[in-house]
C-alpha cells in the first residue's frame, strides 16, 4: 500500500513537474503576485462559503443532528480535518471519512452508525450532484466553449467513468450487494471473517435505502447543495480569472470547474490531485485566454487556497489530539 501510495504520488508530481517545464511559470507568478494579498483573501472567502454549503450539506444527510449553528460550527472544523486529510492521502475524498466518524464519535458523541449513514448518503447525493453539473457543462461546451477535438473525446471518457461510479455506488447500496456477498462468504471457510464484517453493513444500508426512498425532499435538497457548492467553485475560477488580468466568461469558467471535476475524480487515487488538476486549469484556462501562464497561474492561486485551508486543517486536528489526551489524562 506504501508502495501505491508513493508511486501515485510520484507520477503527479511528474505531471506537475512536466507542466512547469512547458510552461512559463515566472510569468505565472507574475500574475498570482499582481493578484495581491487581497485577491488571495477574496479565493479564500469564497472558497469558506462553499465549505459550507458542503457542511449544510452533510448534516441534511445525518439524521438525527439539528442543523444549527453549532452544529454547524463543529462539522465545519470537522470538515476542515478531513478535507487536509483528503488532499495529502491516496483516494481523494474517500481517504477522510473514517477520520470525520471517528471524531464524531470521539468529540461530538455521534454514533458511527449515525455518521457512516449519514457519509454515504452524501457521498451519493454529492456524486449525483457532480454527475448532474457535468452531464450539463459538457454540451455548453461543444455549443459555447469548444475545445480541440482530443480534449473533448477526453471529456465525454470521463463522463463516461464517472457515470458508472455514481451509478455503481448507488446500486451497492441499493442492491445491498455488501451485506449480500458477505452473507455467501462468512458461510465458506476462508472467508467467514471478511463475511461476518461485510455482513454488518445491513443496518446501515437499510437505513441508507429507507432515507433515499422515504425522504426524497432531503435527498433532492441535498443533492441541490451539492450543485450550488459545485457554482461557487464555478465562481471561484471566474474570480481567479478576473484577478490575474486575464478574464473569461462564465460559460467558459464553468466548462473549466466540469473537466476538472472530471480530473479529479477519474484520478482520484493521486494525493492532492497534483498534476491532474493543475493540467486541466493550465490547458483549458490557457485555451480559453490564448495565455496558458493564466492558466498555470489560476491553478497556483488554487493550490495556495489549498495549502491554507489544509494548514487550518492540521492546526483543528492538533487541537482535537491534544483535547483528547487531556481528557484520557
Amino acid at each position: 500500500m506504501r508502495f501505491l501510495s508513493l508511486a501515485y504520488l510520484v507520477l503527479g508530481a511528474a505531471l506537475f513537474a512536466a507542466i512547469l517545464s512547458e510552461f512559463d511559470f515566472a510569468e505565472a507568478v507574475d500574475l498570482v503576485w499582481a493578484a495581491g494579498l487581497v485577491g488571495l483573501l477574496l479565493i479564500l472567502a469564497l472558497h469558506v462559503v462553499a465549505a459550507t454549503i458542503d457542511v449544510l450539506h452533510a448534516l441534511i444527510v445525518m439524521q438525527p443532528l439539528p442543523i444549527t449553528l453549532g452544529w454547524v460550527g463543529r462539522f465545519f472544523r470537522v470538515r476542515l480535518v478531513t478535507e487536509a486529510m483528503n488532499l495529502v492521502v491516496p483516494a481523494g475524498g474517500f481517504g477522510g471519512e473514517p477520520l470525520k466518524a471517528s471524531l464524531l464519535k470521539q468529540h461530538y458523541k455521534v454514533s458511527f452508525h449515525h455518521s457512516s449513514i449519514g457519509i454515504v448518503l452524501a457521498r451519493i447525493t454529492g456524486l449525483l450532484a457532480q454527475l448532474l453539473f457535468v452531464a450539463v457543462a459538457l454540451p455548453i461546451m461543444e455549443v459555447f466553449a469548444p475545445l480541440p477535438e482530443s480534449y473533448e473525446m477526453l471529456a465525454w471518457a470521463g463522463v463516461g467513468v464517472l457515470a458508472l461510479m455514481a451509478v455503481g455506488f448507488v446500486a451497492l447500496f441499493r442492491g445491498k450487494l455488501a451485506s449480500r456477498l458477505g452473507g455467501v462468504l462468512k458461510r465458506s471457510r476462508w472467508g467467514a471473517k471478511l463475511g461476518r464484517g461485510l455482513h454488518a453493513f445491513a443496518p446501515i444500508e437499510d437505513a441508507v435505502n429507507d432515507f433515499l426512498t422515504k425522504r426524497r425532499k432531503f435527498v433532492m435538497l441535498a443533492i441541490a447543495l451539492g450543485g450550488l457548492r459545485t457554482v461557487l467553485e464555478v465562481a471561484e475560477i471566474y474570480l481567479a480569472s478576473q484577478l490575474l488580468g486575464y478574464p473569461i466568461g462564465w460559460t467558459e469558467a464553468m466548462v473549466a470547474e466540469g473537466l476538472i471535476q472530471l480530473a479529479c475524480t477519474v484520478g482520484f487515487f493521486i494525493p492532492a490531485n497534483i498534476g491532474t488538476q493543475d493540467a486541466v486549469m493550465t490547458v483549458v484556462i490557457g485555451t480559453f485566454t490564448g495565455v496558458p501562464a493564466a492558466g498555470l497561474g489560476a491553478a497556483l492561486l488554487r493550490r495556495l487556497r489549498e495549502l491554507i485551508m489544509i494548514g487550518a486543517g492540521f492546526a483543528i486536528g492538533g487541537h482535537y489530539s491534544w483535547a483528547r489526551q487531556r481528557t484520557e489524562g
